[in-house]
Parts: structure tokens; C-alpha cells; sequence
């Protein structure tokens, strides 16, 4: 369990990073092959995001690796992830709580998955 200042550390050191990648010039995006719209829902996107979408993979059978082998259908992913609807089920689903439902009809990705195994 995180103490209380770990978590202030962790808060502010995530403050501090959210920071100085907003304040990246045109540029610097580019050289990144970002989009402002991008940069800005990566900023903004649940902590544990990229967390939840390996976790779910995993348990679909898909792999970081998997994940990472095309970066735009990764960016994708992350984005459908981020702004998921039903997370709550979602973290439920992953800590191997029952919730009556399989991924495939409350992941966003669920058929992005599938096609990440079938391409295996």
C-alpha cells in the first residue's frame, strides 16, 4: 500500500511531466509524430490506462509486444481505451471479480485484440 507522501510524490511528479509535454512546440510534436489532439488526450487519459490495456490483452492472449508491433493501431487502442465507457467493469473484469459479461461486450478493443491474435 502507498503511503500518503508517495502518493503526493507520485501526483506531482506526474503534474511536472503533464507539464512539460504540453509545453512541446510544433516541432518537437513532430519530431514525435504527434498531433496537438493527440498530445492533448494522452495528457488527459486515466493513469492506468496503458495498465488496463495490456492486462486485457494479456488475458485475451495478446501480448505487449502484440500490442506495440503497429504504433498507429497502438495509438488507437490506447485512445478507445482512455476514453472507455464502462471502466469500472473493466477493473472488475481484470481483477477476476464476476461481472455476468465477457470483454467482448464491454471492451472497446475487444476486436482489435482478436485481430492481433489472428494476424499471429
Amino acid at each position: 500500500m502507498k503511503t500518503v507522501v508517495q502518493r503526493v510524490r507520485e501526483m506531482l511528479n506526474q503534474n511536472r511531466d503533464r507539464q512539460f509535454v504540453m509545453a512541446l512546440g510544433g516541432s518537437e510534436l513532430s519530431d514525435a509524430g504527434l498531433a496537438r489532439a493527440d498530445l492533448d488526450w494522452i495528457t488527459h487519459a486515466p493513469a492506468d490506462t496503458r495498465k488496463r490495456m495490456e492486462a486485457m490483452g494479456e488475458s485475451l492472449g495478446v501480448t505487449p509486444e502484440d500490442i506495440n508491433r503497429d504504433r498507429w493501431q497502438e495509438m488507437d487502442m490506447a485512445r478507445a481505451c482512455s476514453q472507455c465507457g464502462d471502466v469500472r467493469t473493466c477493473r472488475k473484469y481484470l481483477k477476476g471479480e464476476q461481472v455476468g459479461k465477457g470483454p467482448d461486450t464491454f471492451c472497446p478493443n475487444f476486436q482489435r485484440f482478436q485481430q492481433l491474435l489472428d494476424a499471429d
